[in-house]
């Protein structure tokens, strides 16, 4: 999917098999947000930056899908960028499947939940016990 517009400029984005077939699914919908004039896209703006058009957009979106008043649509990007990396990815390719220059970005964007902490702590103290069990043990 490509993008004419973003805060770095054009760029190419990639998206997923699920999102993709979420996107044909709503364009055979005929959802009510949906532009009439553009149904290609997925936020239709009547123009070009129109700020007012993307917030009126995500909260028809945001009640449709029953999601909290307060969720902002940035809110989704570190979503995204927290669910990547909790499944294994890198910083440098959640980098990049978000547009970002620098990983030092994402790694604001990625808040890791309790329960990948807690695992990551067990995973490293399950191998430094290991390597203390290994030292405690007579070598031959």
């Amino acid at each position: 999917m490509s993008l004419r517009d973003s805060k770095t400029g054009p760029r190419d984005v990639i998206i997923g098999a699920p999102v993709r077939r979420f996107l044909r699914a709503q364009k055979v919908r005929g959802k009510r947000w949906r532009s009439a004039l553009n149904p290609e896209r997925v936020f239709p703006m009547i123009e070009e930056g129109e700020y007012e058009a993307v917030r009126s957009v995500w909260t028809s979106v945001r009640r449709e899908a029953d999601l909290p008043p307060k969720l902002r649509i940035h809110d989704l990007r570190h979503s995204f960028a927290s669910h990547a990396v909790m499944s294994g990815e890198t910083l440098l390719t959640t980098s990049r499947l978000l547009g970002h220059r620098r990983i030092k970005t994402t790694a604001r964007y990625a808040h890791l939940a309790d329960d990948a902490l807690l695992a990551a702590a067990e995973k490293v103290g399950a191998i430094l016990m290991k390597q203390v069990a290994g030292e405690a043990t007579p070598r031959r």
